[in-house]
């Protein structure tokens, strides 16, 4: 293989690894939300019947709790996705960004990596800063579930 091809083929990988974890991200994020759709369902189903438990100096019903347990769910979700393969992700992004920089004069159209980072801004929001929206909207919701049922 000459120099090029090689390049092309590290560039490929560099790619592939992105896939993966973007694959991976998306997974995690439709478990999260199958498991907060079961929690409310379950609170919702549960809400008025039997009665409230006493823990420390709280009085909980049983809705309250499977809301807690869809909020502690939902945080460990949450950490699993944005501080570990968003992480990798990022990693693997940021490696083709500097690969397509410093080929950008020869290989122009190597730059997937830098245009879908581009494309991908919400406003001047990147993509950690809409997990931290996602999650964190989501939470305030659960928390709102807990202190009004």
């Amino acid at each position: 293989m000459n120099r090029k091809e090689l390049l092309i083929e590290a560039w490929k990988q560099t790619i592939n690894v992105q896939i993966h974890f973007n694959d991976i991200e998306m997974k995690i994020r439709n478990i999260a939300i199958s498991v907060l759709t079961a929690t409310w369902v379950a609170a919702f189903y549960n809400y008025g019947k039997g009665p409230a438990i006493q823990v420390c100096c709280f009085h909980l019903t049983l809705s309250q709790i499977l809301c807690f347990v869809g909020l502690v769910a939902w945080i460990s979700f949450y950490l699993m996705d944005a501080l570990w393969y968003h992480r990798l992700l990022l990693g693997a992004v940021l490696h083709g960004m500097d690969m397509e920089k410093k080929y950008a004069m020869k290989y122009p159209e190597l730059m997937l990596s830098t245009r879908i980072t581009k494309e991908s801004m919400f406003g001047h929001v990147r993509s950690s800063g809409k997990i931290n929206l996602f999650y964190g909207l989501l939470a305030i919701v659960q928390i709102v579930g807990i202190v009004l049922l």
